[in-house]
């Protein structure tokens, strides 16, 4: 087989500050980490406070069968049993935060037939059952487990919750550095390009002048020199200029192929002085 790989250059992405630091909320490593850490201790925190809310149940035993036949050694004879029965229970459980204790009410109700067989007497028996009782379980002798949870919890979330927003305020800070390094370096290269401009033009004009026995050619090794420096330059600012943008790209989670540009306005605020 053949592979094919594609040369062409990624599309650039030229950011603002403000857009970096927007970028980075969705797309930074160690925010998403903080950030899923966060979710994961207020779902606790909801599961933990739903679960002290009232609580209904509803257990369901839609039939039972059962025959049995054994032998009655009193009358020497055999004995059988037939069972037919549906119930059901209904519970309302409410836990008690301040005293963790739990406090049940119940009905548990149901429907029963039986037929007895022993010799030559038959007894059939049908009745509608209803049971209906409040339980209380309280805990003596020992810590308030329900509360002691609950407060643990919270004391999780909200370290959670101090955690990311200091990540997120590091992170800017971070961002807001890394940024202006791209900046710095982009400045850098562009004055580094227009002194190896500036050092071409004196070259050629050194140069000609050399040649037309106007000046000593000591001078045009000088500006050869100083043309070769301006070159060395802009190579060195352009490399210092693609790890700034590396550095930020890390930072902020973006593909290490993709191309990044930064963009800024800068403004003035006059101040009035009385």
């Amino acid at each position: 087989g053949i592979n094919a790989q594609s040369n062409e250059p990624s599309v650039s992405m030229t950011l603002t500050l403000e857009q970096a630091l927007e970028y980075s909320v969705d797309h930074s490593p160690e925010l998403q980490e903080a950030l899923i850490n966060l979710e994961r201790y207020k779902l606790s925190l909801e599961a933990q406070r739903a679960s002290l809310k009232s609580k209904f149940a509803l257990t369901l035993n839609p039939f039972t069968y059962s025959n049995s036949r054994s032998f009655d050694n009193r009358f020497s004879q055999w004995y059988t049993n037939e069972s037919f029965s549906s119930n059901g229970t209904f519970s309302i459980t409410q836990p008690i935060i301040w005293t963790d204790a739990t406090v049940s009410l119940n009905n548990k109700f149901g429907w029963q037939s039986n037929t007895s067989i022993s010799g030559d007497t038959s007894n059939d028996n049908k009745a509608f059952s209803n049971d209906l009782y409040l339980s209380i379980n309280q805990p003596l002798f020992t810590y308030n487990r329900a509360k002691t949870d609950l407060k643990t919890i919270e004391y999780d979330y909200e370290n959670a919750l101090i955690n990311y927003a200091l990540r997120r305020l590091s992170l800017e800070s971070t961002i807001t550095s890394s940024f202006y390094n791209v900046y710095t370096a982009k400045n850098n290269l562009s004055i580094s390009e227009a002194e190896l401009k500036d050092a071409q033009q004196n070259f050629e004009i050194i140069k000609n002048k050399v040649d037309a026995d106007l000046s000593a050619r000591d001078e045009l090794y000088q500006a050869e020199l100083n043309l070769a420096t301006a070159a060395s330059n802009v190579d060195n600012r352009k490399v210092s200029l693609e790890n700034a943008k590396d550095d930020l790209k890390q930072i902020l989670g973006i593909d290490i192929d993709q191309d990044v540009d930064v963009s800024t306005e800068i403004s003035a605020q006059p101040v009035k002085i009385d």
